[in-house]
């Protein structure tokens, strides 16, 4: 999926398989994957502030789990 871009660790990195927009995170070794667009505003999560599980839109912070 990332190949030649390293782990990211704690970071998220955005990704489009087919006709989707994927936020991945890589936490401690394992990878979740959410839709990159917040339901809020479509804000992307993909580079919002990664804090433990949880992502934080950074258009207007709402918390994503």
């Amino acid at each position: 999926m990332c190949r030649g871009e390293g782990d990211f660790p704690r970071r998220g990195r955005v990704v489009e398989p087919a006709a989707a927009r994927l936020a991945v995170f890589n936490v401690d070794g394992v990878y979740y994957a959410i839709d990159n667009t917040c339901s809020h505003r479509g804000g992307p999560l993909g580079e919002g502030d990664l804090e433990g599980t949880v992502v934080a839109c950074p258009w207007h912070a709402w918390r994503w789990d």
